[in-house]
């Protein structure tokens, strides 16, 4: 979600005092975690979604859009690993790789996939054995959502979880908190 103006004026704030302060703070934007959303169709996450099917015994789940649309996922675990990294670096390493008006860096894998691949995968983790139906009446939305995430390579970090294991990981969680 988009910072209103408010939010931005208290950023920009936030950004000046610790400049000011020589305080190590780095910003950090990440892609899409997936523990906390799959989100393929508006009221309910796609691990949910797939879930319920299969506890149905549906024969089929239907998505919202095309399918072609290529998203990227990023493991809340890595988007935490790469925070504490940025906090770590030394005011000098983060200086070099930033500009003063140019601050933020980018947290992703680098790596996206089609909504299609998505769901096929979810589907997988979540043993749903029914047809995938695409929904071309509905929207798609943005075609691609990809973050840069040279900034943060070139200072040695990268993300480790596959988005086969995030997936996988926040299904476990989801079934320990639907059991309980």
């Amino acid at each position: 979600m988009p910072l209103d103006a408010d939010q931005t004026a208290e950023l920009k704030q936030l950004i000046g005092v610790s400049r000011k302060r020589a305080l190590n703070f780095g910003i950090c934007l990440g892609s899409t975690p997936e523990s906390t959303v799959l989100v393929l169709h508006r009221q309910r996450s796609s691990d949910v979604l797939m879930r319920e099917a299969k506890k149905a015994g549906d024969a089929q789940v239907v998505i919202w859009g095309s399918g072609k649309p290529m998203r990227e996922f990023l493991h809340v675990d890595d988007m935490a690993a790469a925070s504490l990294f940025v906090m770590d670096l030394d005011r000098a390493t983060y200086d070099a790789e930033t500009q003063p008006m140019l601050s933020h860096i980018n947290v992703g894998t680098g790596q996206d996939v089609t909504i299609r691949k998505l769901a096929e995968t979810v589907t997988d983790v979540v043993g749903f054995k029914g047809q995938i139906v695409f929904d071309a009446s509905k929207p798609d939305g943005t075609p691609r959502k990809l973050l840069n995430v040279d900034r943060l390579r070139a200072l040695g970090w990268q993300s480790e979880t596959s988005l086969r294991d995030g997936i996988s990981k926040a299904y476990a969680d989801f079934l320990t908190k639907a059991v309980a």
